[in-house]
């Protein structure tokens, strides 16, 4: 006969599991309201201790669905007595079980240390961002607000060539410095499509395009030929042709803020822009362009990210492979330092290929992207993103407390994950031998009286009832 299959109640199997674990409640005034110190213990558990900050951050951040239940099956009030007693107890099952997952080694597993690791990187490059890019950004004065707003009617014209190589674009520059015709330059190193006009100019309204671009462009004097920029679409040289003003809209409250939500969005653009430009040279980032035009070609033609039959994403078995030349394989593509004091990460051509092809269709770059919107996927995705973590450890964020206060949430909550899925419910088959004598010694608590449904007529007499 096949076992059933049986689920122990979570409280009986959470006592024996726990039956080691004892907790005292140290400060009962804090739970009528009383306590004065906001760092006083409340309760200890074994070598942890339960602070009333700690119960106030607790309480702060639980959803009202989360709070425990009274015997009304309702939320219970926390600034009741009974119901700051009841969520005290909620957080010390919960360390309760965190302390019993260390006692059982479960921190020490592979999942739980990789997790915490993954945390720590994640909260403390989220953290440094914070602290270096976002919190500087976040002052906006009025003269700021005014000197954009000086400028919001601005539109200028320039001519434009977008080439795929910084070698092409510097060298379109030095001929249309030498005088040599816009045109002419154009047609034999332009990359891109032309204007709207059918002509390599275009008109650009101030703040419509990117905040790095923004700043070059428009800090142009008329006839002046920029520099290269790099773009998503590849290497700009723009010359400014043209400056005409239209006429903006009132300053009223509304626009103001929309003024000031643009600036602190734009400050944190070119403060990011400029940090990873730092952090790229700093950790002696190299890209060979050569190598990255090979992986280009060797990108498949109009793949999609979803199969037109099923509108499902295309799986990895259908994707095509990188098609790269035998020859190209060992070339050199991209080096960076992870550390500051070890050798540099190299990948090959032949690296990339590997990687890429085992990518699902939302990892890769698509062919569609142009050279500039492939350059810019691999270097954010596999270069920016761990420089950004590099950043983080050397500045010391993996071990602040902020990060740390995290991490350990994050970790203990695994462990209690792991101690409920392998301890508290640990027996999931019965045998038909335990299924038999258990029904034997508790047969009586599923019996139920016989029960029937029908029609009845009460009579005086029983004439009528026979009637």
């Amino acid at each position: 006969m096949t076992s059933n299959r049986h689920f122990l109640p979570a409280t009986k199997a959470g006592a024996i599991a726990l039956a080691l674990m004892t907790a005292s409640l140290l400060f009962p005034l804090f739970l009528a309201g009383c306590g004065g110190d906001g760092d006083s213990v409340i309760a200890t558990i074994g070598d942890r201790e339960v602070t009333a900050t700690y119960y106030e951050l607790k309480l702060g951040k639980v959803a009202e669905s989360d709070l425990p239940l009274g015997e009304d099956g309702v939320p219970m009030d926390t600034a009741t007595i009974a119901g700051k007693k009841a969520f005290l107890g909620v957080i010390i099952n919960k360390e309760l079980m965190a302390a019993k997952a260390e006692q059982l080694g479960f921190g020490s597993s592979e999942g739980v240390k990789g997790l915490g690791n993954a945390v720590s990187e994640v909260e403390g490059s989220q953290l440094m961002h914070a602290d270096l890019i976002e919190g500087p950004s976040a002052e906006v004065t009025e003269q700021d607000i005014l000197d954009y707003y000086a400028r919001a009617g601005e539109q200028r014209r320039f001519s434009f060539i977008i080439c795929n190589f910084e070698a092409d674009a510097l060298a379109a520059r030095e001929q249309l410095l030498a005088g040599k015709e816009w045109t002419e330059v154009a047609n034999e190193f332009n990359d891109g499509s032309k204007g709207p006009r059918g002509d390599y100019t275009v008109d650009v309204s101030f703040g419509r395009t990117a905040d790095a671009f923004e700043e070059v462009i428009f800090s142009l004097e008329e006839g002046k030929i920029s520099e290269p920029v790099l773009t998503v679409y590849g290497y700009w040289i723009v010359r400014l042709d043209k400056v005409r003003n239209v006429k903006a809209p009132e300053l009223d409250d509304n626009y103001r803020e929309r003024i000031r939500q643009t600036l602190v969005g734009r400050q944190i653009n070119l403060r990011r822009a400029n940090f990873i430009k730092e952090s790229r040279e700093r950790h002696e980032f190299k890209m060979d362009e050569t190598a990255l035009w090979a992986i280009f070609e060797g990108l498949p033609e109009d793949e999609p990210y979803l199969d037109p039959e099923t509108n499902k994403p295309v799986s990895r078995e259908e994707l095509s492979p990188l098609n790269i030349d035998r020859k190209d394989l060992d070339k050199f593509f991209f080096s960076f330092k992870k550390d500051l004091a070890e050798e540099a990460e190299v990948w090959t051509v032949g690296d990339y290929k590997n990687f890429y092809d085992e990518m699902n269709t939302f990892q890769r770059p698509k062919r569609s992207q142009a050279l500039g919107g492939v350059r810019n996927k691999i270097v954010t995705d596999m270069v920016d993103r761990l420089l950004l973590v590099s950043e983080a450890r050397e500045r010391g964020y993996m071990v602040d407390n902020r990060v740390e206060a995290k991490v350990k949430e994050r970790v203990e909550q695994a462990m209690i994950t792991k101690l409920h899925d392998e301890v508290v419910i640990f027996d999931q088959f019965v045998s038909k031998e335990e299924l038999d004598a258990f029904w034997s010694e508790h047969m009586t608590e599923y019996q139920e009286s016989e029960k029937r449904s029908g029609r009845i007529v009460y009579c005086t007499e029983e004439a009528q009832a026979l009637a």
